[in-house]
């Protein structure tokens, strides 16, 4: 269990084979499973990669290697390419779900937000994702039921 926010989660650990950004949220966002959310995620950032968001261009937000285009990254990221901030994006804007990633810093033994991704038509505050960010691996962090 982490407390922060004023509330306590449990973390529900997923397999760290390169899906578990895709993994986690699937586990928040059914009836999709990680395939159907990295195809989603890719046609997001296909369709609008090269727009920006609130005047910062998007694709500072990929991992996009010396001289990719945008093509060349979503077509690594569909062969099973780790999802990153990125990919965050996209999914909170194709969900249309507010995604909220928190980090561990192992050097203060601390958890703190790191990334809060709100679409621009939500308005379901209870349908927040929260996700925890450690040494390039994503868990689904959730309030325990009752």
């Amino acid at each position: 269990m982490s407390s922060f926010e004023d509330k306590t989660y449990d973390v529900l650990n997923v397999s760290g084979d390169g899906h578990c950004l895709f993994r986690s949220v699937a586990m928040e966002a059914p009836p999709y499973t990680h395939d159907q959310l990295r195809t989603m995620a890719a046609d997001w950032i296909l369709a609008n990669g090269d727009k920006d968001a609130d005047g910062v261009p998007l694709k500072l937000y990929f991992d996009l290697k010396k001289g990719e285009t945008l093509a060349e990254y979503v077509k690594r990221l569909r062969s099973g390419m780790w999802g990153g901030s990125g990919e965050v994006y996209a999914l909170s804007h194709t969900l249309n779900r507010r995604i909220k990633v928190f980090a561990y810093s192992k050097n203060d033994n601390n958890l703190t937000e790191s990334m809060d991704v709100i679409p621009v038509c939500y308005n379901n505050e209870s349908n927040i994702i929260r996700l925890l960010h450690i040494n390039n691996h994503y868990d689904l962090l959730r309030v325990p039921s009752n």
